[in-house]
């Protein structure tokens, strides 16, 4: 026999949600004498069609469910429908209630127990999931390796330098170093969650050249990296000044030292004794030699030569001779 009599009851029904019962005509004519039963027993009756409302469903709602009623004088039954209330403590995935919770990254301090809850809008009802434990392993530090900026540690004094410090590998909280070799005290420290941290000098000078290495710690393993020569050279500027001045003092010198040296020669060359009984001045001039003339204006150094002639008294009575030097 067709059945037109239908029990409508939600699809999807969580503990906590309206709940409502409705048993109609299969083309909607009107009913008399309904009666709604749970598990074959009676427990709602009405003369004319209408709707069994529970506020709240409960898990105590789960049964099988059927209608009767009459059509004028004929009387109707549906089929059993079975209602099952859905637990919202539990997710369902794929539903359109189900909600998820992404951690991008998870690191070792956020291990521990997690766990979610769930409540009806009016909050008469509330469930918790079963705690879960989260442990996260930590991976050891790897291929720690230390770069400079400018590339190859060639820099001049009062540029920027940067030391870089990465690793391969490593979870966690890392801890970065930056040590001088010579003197092994900490630069500096950086504590972040990278795989990658830096040290810079922002005015190098050039009591800062030497070797450099880092160090990685995440409290697992300390591993530290390659040392790296860095060379500062003076500022061209710096240089140029230094060389100007180096050679002043040279021509300084050098010209104290000859002023000294001719002023020792004049002295020598015009000290002469008392014997002295002629001497005269001649100079050399484009090939043509003349006698010294004071009242002339001397000629240039590059355009003549100068002679010097001395006559002394001789030894010899009655005679006298000319030397010349």
């Amino acid at each position: 026999m067709e059945v037109s009599l239908i029990l409508r009851i939600p699809y999807l029904i969580f503990e906590g949600d309206s709940l409502i019962l409705r048993c109609q005509e299969k083309n909607n004519h009107s009913l008399t004498k309904v009666t709604y039963y749970k598990n074959s027993k009676s427990f709602s009756a009405f003369n004319q069609s209408s709707d069994v409302v529970i506020p709240q469903a409960s898990l105590s709602n789960r049964s099988s469910y059927h209608c009767t009623a009459f059509k004028n004088i004929v009387w109707k039954k549906s089929n059993e429908v079975t209602l099952d209330i859905h637990d919202p403590g539990v997710i369902l995935l794929g539903q359109a209630r189900a909600q998820e919770l992404q951690i991008s990254k998870f690191w070792m301090e956020d291990s521990g127990l997690y766990w979610c809850k769930v409540e009806t809008v009016s909050l008469s009802v509330s469930k918790q999931s079963r705690p879960i434990r989260m442990s996260v392993m930590r991976i050891l530090i790897s291929g720690v390796h230390m770069e400079v900026q400018p590339h190859g540690g060639h820099i001049m004094e009062g540029q920027k330098l940067v030391l870089l410090c990465s690793v391969i590998g490593g979870s966690g909280t890392i801890t970065f170093s930056w040590h001088r070799k010579d003197t092994e005290a900490s630069l500096g420290k950086k504590i972040q969650h990278s795989l990658v941290a830096e040290f810079v000098f922002s005015a190098v000078r050039e009591s800062d050249a030497g070797k450099y290495y880092c160090t990685a710690d995440n409290n697992s393993s300390l591993i530290p990296s390659h040392s790296v020569t860095i060379t500062v050279r003076r500022n061209g500027k710096d240089s140029l000044a230094v060389g100007i001045t180096m050679a002043l003092i040279s021509a300084f010198g050098l010209t104290v030292v000859l002023l000294i040296y001719f002023k020792k020669q004049k002295k020598s060359e015009t000290s002469v004794d008392g014997d002295l009984v002629y001497s005269e001045v001649w100079s050399t001039q484009q090939g043509k030699e003349d006698a010294a003339d004071a009242s002339k204006k001397p000629p240039d150094d590059k355009d003549c030569s100068v002679t010097y002639s001395v006559v002394k008294k001789t030894e010899t009575l009655g005679d006298s001779t000319g030397n010349s030097s």
